[in-house]
């Protein structure tokens, strides 16, 4: 199921890596954060930031638990999306402004890259100064 989760992923074919992923789930297989972040990384590429951010949360409440890089791709998914909002939201969930979230997890520069990026597309040209001095005041890791 690898596999070809991660041949969707470089197909961005997000809807049908989902599928994959109900289907390991349906045949008590176990998935794990690197197949689940493929999925997250497809819905990316696809722009399906609802499929996104749905799994990173069942990740969550069931697991496996997510790390930055399922982080990054669901942060990815709403840039892609134009969802600014959401993008904003996970760099919150990670901790960002909080010290650290409920996953212990530090964003990274990928994170805020993709963040900023989405609220440029998003035409939130003035949370971007916002942005830019948080990434300046906090540490993320490279």
């Amino acid at each position: 199921y690898s596999s070809a989760i991660t041949a969707c992923e470089k197909g961005r074919r997000g809807r049908e890596a989902l599928q994959l992923l109900l289907e390991m789930r349906d045949r008590d297989l176990q998935s794990n954060v690197i197949s689940c972040s493929a999925v997250l990384s497809a819905c990316a590429e696809a722009g399906y930031w609802q499929d996104a951010l749905a799994l990173l949360q069942d990740m969550q409440a069931r697991g496996p638990e997510p790390n930055t890089y399922s982080f990054n791709a669901a942060i990815r998914a709403c840039q892609r999306g134009t969802f600014w909002q959401g993008s904003l939201w996970l760099l919150t969930t990670m901790g960002f402004g909080q010290g650290s979230g409920p996953q212990h997890l530090q964003p990274d520069l990928l994170s805020f890259a993709a963040a900023h990026g989405a609220c440029e597309e998003g035409g939130q040209h003035s949370m971007l100064p916002q942005l830019l001095a948080s990434l300046r005041s906090s540490k993320p890791n490279h």
